[in-house]
């Protein structure tokens, strides 16, 4: 396995990746998995790191992002040595999925590319200069990959229409183990109430980037204040834009109407979502959206962009409310619903409650993970 995921590096005994990974482990004789990293100098490299007896992780302990793909061939190849690889399974079509190409090419191994993100969305190529090259990079990874991996239909569908045939894609979204979000801390979560008494407190999770719409979420609560309607948002989640939406928070005088909480640690997370009162994700490129299961499990009504993501999570289109990523009056008008029905915002979170515990289990989505690398090669030691 090829990943990006720093956390598994951090040997922290509560992370959920590290946990997940365990439980892959479960299925296969030994996974190996390698970290793209960049070297520190105030820390000694570590060369590996045992999550379990059959799970080992990697770090590149690269130089620069530039010397990712060298280094991890390099890792590769003392892998190889030891070991006998059936499959090759990376996290994404881009830097993890280059790699991947070149080992297939290498070591004559099949490779499966996970997909996590829409790379063939326009905005999201407009949104950095470099996307573009990411872009085409991602289809020729994509071309040359045997087996690919996405976490919806609607992703499928996308790779359909680009012309991948339907026998080389399998739909797994990462498990998540929901009943972390169910459990929350009482006092806690009145506390964090009390702060915006007398508000309807509205939470998106995402990062801060330009595809996670915010700035049309800060648009909204605009018009929605002036309408006399007592709202707070609160935005959790860190990345380049920070800066800029704090800037037009003040711009727009919601400087104490908006709170941006940064990262929090999922202990901590889990009231927030408990302690809010609408779940808002306005992101325009949302290929599956973890974060809806989590607001789900804390029995929140959820208002989400109508992008493939949410439609495939919620495709009954009855436990959750849909808004014109483009229209701003859009969202307002469904914000402007729950506040305006309580009973309505009530009974959306008990049915995305019940939906998302029935469909996205974790044990079934390990499984669905398991059941695409055993239909790529039937495993007993993946990379």
């Amino acid at each position: 396995m090829i990943s990006l995921d720093k956390s598994l590096l951090a040997q922290q005994e509560h992370s959920e990746s590290i946990s997940r990974h365990k439980d892959y482990g479960k299925y296969v004789g030994n996974l190996f998995i390698i970290c793209f990293n960049l070297k520190s100098p105030l820390l000694s490299p570590i060369h590996q790191i045992n999550l379990s007896k059959n799970v080992a992780v990697y770090p590149t302990h690269s130089s620069s992002r530039l010397f990712y793909i060298i280094d991890g061939f390099k890792v590769a190849n003392k892998i190889f040595t030891k070991n006998s690889i059936q499959l090759i399974t990376t996290q994404d079509p881009l830097l993890t999925g280059l790699l991947g190409i070149f080992l297939k090419w290498r070591y004559k191994i099949p490779t499966l590319i996970g997909i996590h993100g829409s790379f063939f969305d326009k905005r999201w190529i407009r949104e950095q200069w470099i996307n573009p090259f990411l872009y085409l990079l991602g289809r020729y990874v994509v071309k040359k990959s045997d087996f690919i991996r996405v976490v919806s239909r609607q992703a499928k569908s996308e790779l359909l229409e680009y012309g991948i045939h339907k026998n080389k894609i399998f739909i797994a979204p990462v498990p998540v183990k929901l009943e972390t979000f169910s459990k929350y801390n009482n006092d806690t979560v009145q506390y964090l109430k009390k702060c915006h008494a007398g508000r309807k407190i509205i939470l998106q999770t995402s990062t801060l980037t330009k595809t996670k719409n915010v700035l049309m979420l800060l648009n909204a609560l605009h018009k929605i204040k002036e309408q006399a309607f007592p709202v707070h948002l609160w935005l959790i989640g860190s990345g380049p834009e920070k800066k800029n939406l704090i800037a037009y928070t003040n711009r727009l005088k919601l400087n104490n109407d908006v709170s941006f909480l940064g990262q929090l640690p999922q202990m901590e997370l889990v009231n927030y979502y408990h302690a809010a009162d609408i779940f808002v994700l306005a992101s325009y490129n949302e290929s599956f959206g973890r974060v809806l299961l989590e607001a789900a499990m804390a029995k929140k009504p959820i208002i989400a962009a109508q992008y493939r993501g949410p439609l495939d999570i919620f495709s009954d289109r009855k436990s959750a409310l849909f808004f014109n990523p483009n229209s701003t009056s859009s969202l307002v008008e469904q914000i402007v619903h729950l506040l305006e029905n309580p009973q309505i915002a009530f009974q959306l979170g008990v049915e995305a409650y019940n939906d998302v515990n029935r469909r996205f289990s974790y044990e079934k989505n390990i499984h669905k993970i398991m059941e695409s690398w055993n239909l790529s090669v039937v495993p007993q030691h993946l990379i």
